[in-house]
């Protein structure tokens, strides 16, 4: 059985490729994913707080609007690790690509954090005398780009491939198997694209860690796309794809206009539909082709009370 043990993982990929059987090569690659699943570098999630200390006593209305926003929880992840061994970094890389791509209980995008420290920011305004709106504005402004938040989180989240952990894993040995076969040496690499490396800040390992690193990504976007369906032609795929505005799916671009894939472009039947009684109201929920319904049931029943009692009056009046 090979044994990985104080080796680096330059060595490991050479004794691979060196490896004179294709048995040989199997418990190369065996020890190497054993080894690497076992690194003490777990994926983990946890929930992180916005959070800002009320400094203003004088229980002003806008410090009672800020207090109902003063902590705002996300769920975050370690993206970085402190080991900075090449086993730990490439674990890492790995673990970022499933919570990009696969865990939709996290959210990492720009504008989504953007309008969750909106409370904060706004705060740090007001006790910096900048803030220049009343305290009913503050109240909407808040609860409006929460609310916003909360739906760009909904909508980042469809985006994102329902994989678990465990198919995760078989599809990135796969990967790794073809990496391991195809992989390039550095001083092949050097030879190839004319770059000389200078070994002070750039080891074999770092550059395996790049190496394996980038190829992973590159075969999870290829993934994604057969995924949604997509057959990968070649390698120089030069379709265009987007999201779709409504559910999040990857789908191929006919033309500029457009926005929703195929599904969600498909006249959708309203079944029912919600109206306001026009005497007292009331929500009143009606089928969705009943143009005629005007009024809630009680509503009708007074009206039609009052219609009855005009018309016998009119009759009795001629």
């Amino acid at each position: 059985m090979y044994d990985i043990t104080g080796k680096f993982l330059y060595e490991i990929l050479d004794d691979y490729q060196c490896a004179d059987s294709d048995d040989e090569k199997q418990d190369v690659f065996k020890a190497f994913c054993k080894g690497l699943w076992s690194i003490k570098n777990q994926r983990q999630t946890y929930t992180k707080n916005i959070t800002y200390a009320i400094i203003d006593n004088d229980n002003s209305i806008y410090s009672n609007v800020f207090n109902m926003y003063k902590s705002v929880s996300y769920t975050a992840y370690n993206s970085t690790t402190k080991n900075q061994a090449a086993w730990f970094l490439l674990r890492q890389k790995i673990n970022n690509i499933y919570t990009n791509m696969c865990d939709n209980s996290v959210c990492t995008k720009k504008d989504y954090l953007e309008l969750l420290h909106m409370p904060k920011k706004l705060y740090f305004r007001y006790i910096q005398n900048k803030l220049d709106m009343t305290a009913d504005e503050l109240e909407t402004e808040l609860d409006t780009a929460l609310t916003k938040a909360q739906d760009l989180f909904e909508m980042y989240s469809k985006q994102k491939m329902n994989i678990s952990w465990k198919k995760y894993k078989k599809l990135i040995e796969g990967y790794l198997h073809k990496i391991f076969d195809n992989y390039i040496c550095l001083d092949d690499f050097e030879d190839k694209t004319k770059l000389v490396m200078d070994i002070n800040y750039w080891s074999e390992d770092n550059y395996v860690v790049k190496y394996i690193g980038k190829s992973l990504n590159g075969y999870m976007r290829n993934y994604q796309k057969e995924y949604y369906g997509f057959y990968m032609l070649n390698q120089r795929d030069k379709r265009k794809y987007q999201r779709c505005l409504k559910c999040g799916k990857l789908f191929l671009i006919k033309n500029s206009q457009n926005k929703y894939c195929d599904e969600c472009q498909k006249y959708q039947p309203m079944e029912i539909k919600t109206i306001q009684c026009v005497d007292c109201g009331s929500d009143v929920i009606v089928k969705a082709w009943n143009m005629k319904t005007k009024r809630c049931l009680n509503c009708q029943h007074e009206y039609i009370k009052v219609y009855d009692r005009l018309r016998k009056n009119n009759q009795n009046s001629v």
